[in-house]
């Protein structure tokens, strides 16, 4: 009984080991419109620290 055990201990253990090895992964492509969004979003950013910027900028006059 004992040896049956310890079969299912190193079976489950072999199991698990096998279980982590490490994968590689493939990067998923963005769609187009997610991509066109995303760059939008970038030139929004670069707008409202420029807008912020010029605001400090006549602020200090």
């Amino acid at each position: 009984m004992s040896e049956m055990v310890e079969n299912e201990a190193s079976a489950s253990a072999h199991a698990r080991s096998e279980a982590m090895q490490p994968v590689a992964l493939e990067r998923a492509m963005p769609s187009r419109l997610i991509r066109v969004v995303f760059w939008g979003l970038r030139v929004y950013i670069l707008a409202m620290v420029v807008a912020v910027v010029i605001g400090f900028m006549r602020g200090a006059r």
